[in-house]
């Protein structure tokens, strides 16, 4: 960074923390040393610069990486927030495929809700009331129309009930609001403790809690029940996450990033992707050389399944089919030809499989595009 630090006015700090499966919590110490040592620059730069961050709005897993995930609401408040108590004078939303995701389509909204809400608050003076050091605090105080705000991060991977104490504080309030929280802190004296989970914000103001800002746990509800409403009942393909359920592997892919089967989950991500515009890293698109391609579909063990609904992308598939691996071998369970279709759903005999294929030998333009691939099990 400090071979490049002087460069602009206005410099974009990218360090994009990767969300990992299985951890709810990010690591965002390279927030901290980041952004503090780009204070330390453009405190002493020669003329007025500065820093904006900005965060990692997509899921590296569909760039090649392995074992990760998008970021959750809660982790892009914490890192943007965290980001302005250590010195960013702005944030940038560097977003990408929120027609895929909620934590994008939902959570960015509302988070440029509150950034915007507090935004005067950011350039406003510090205020003369300050939170005493804590090795384990990152924190900052400011003081707007009258009132006091508060931002107080746990800079630690761990959880933690920290003593917050600020010299004065009682000589003005009885307790604190929580901005986005829906909630209250008593004060005793001039101090008051809280849980904090790994580098949780809070934001805490003298002020009555008037903005009107959506609670963070109901943007977090609302997330969740977005992502559950992709799971169609009785879909044996459907992950949320890749590789939480089925492994996807496909003859060719046109976006090998890192590795051949980059982004192929997204065929059982529980979203039908329509988009004509920029469809990559939503869509299965073959390589236009590959004359008979295939996407397999792997489940971890042996399923009873009777019924593959199929939505090609662009109408691009004509003649293909389903095919189950039974005994050693790959079996035809249907067989379609001159199709140019949205949707097609293929139903036949129970059959019990590990994997299920499309295999295709004509399309409908240049090459063949699937968006969504769902599995059933026999009708009960």
């Amino acid at each position: 960074m400090r071979a490049f630090a002087l460069c602009a006015d206005i410099n974009g700090i990218h360090l994009f923390p990767q969300a990992v499966k299985g951890k709810p919590h990010s690591d965002f110490s390279k927030v901290i040393d980041a952004m503090e040592g780009a204070k330390v620059i453009y405190d002493n730069a020669e003329h007025k610069q500065n820093a904006a961050y900005f965060h990692q709005g997509f899921n590296y897993g569909d760039f090649g990486n392995m074992n990760n995930r998008i970021p959750n609401y809660r982790e892009y408040r914490d890192q943007n927030l965290l980001s302005l108590i250590c010195g960013s004078h702005g944030v940038i939303n560097y977003n990408w495929r929120a027609d895929i995701y909620p934590e994008l389509a939902i959570g960015m909204p509302a988070l440029t809700k509150e950034l915007t809400y507090l935004s005067e608050v950011f350039l406003s003076p510090d205020s003369k009331l300050a939170i005493s050091p804590v090795k384990e605090l990152r924190a900052m105080s400011k003081e707007f129309s009258g009132n006091h705000y508060f931002f107080v991060c746990n800079a630690q991977m761990k959880d933690a009930e920290i003593n917050i104490s600020i010299p004065g504080i009682s000589k003005l309030a009885k307790k604190l609001n929580v901005i986005s929280e829906g909630r209250s802190v008593a004060l005793n004296g001039d101090s008051f403790s809280e849980k904090f989970y790994p580098y949780e914000v809070h934001v805490y103001t003298t002020c009555a809690d008037n903005s009107g800002l959506e609670t963070v746990s109901s943007i977090c509800a609302r997330i969740d029940k977005a992502n559950e409403e992709k799971r169609k009942p009785g879909n044996l393909a459907f992950e949320l996450n890749e590789g939480d359920s089925v492994a996807v592997t496909a003859s060719s892919n046109q976006i090998p990033l890192r590795r051949p089967d980059n982004a192929l989950w997204h065929v059982v991500d529980g979203v039908n992707f329509k988009r004509t515009d920029f469809e990559l890293n939503g869509v299965w698109h073959s390589k236009p050389e590959d004359k008979t391609p295939w996407i397999e579909i792997r489940f971890p063990e042996q399923k009873s399944i009777a019924k593959v609904i199929v939505y090609p992308y662009k109408q691009s598939l004509k003649d293909y089919s389903v095919q189950g691996f039974v005994n050693g071998n790959w079996v035809d369970l249907d067989k379609v030809t001159g199709k140019n279709d949205e949707c097609l759903t293929h139903k036949f005999a129970p059959v019990t499989t590990d994997r299920v294929r499309l295999l295709i030998s004509a399309v409908n333009g240049k090459c063949a595009e699937v968006s969504e691939i769902e599995i059933y099990g026999p009708e009960k």
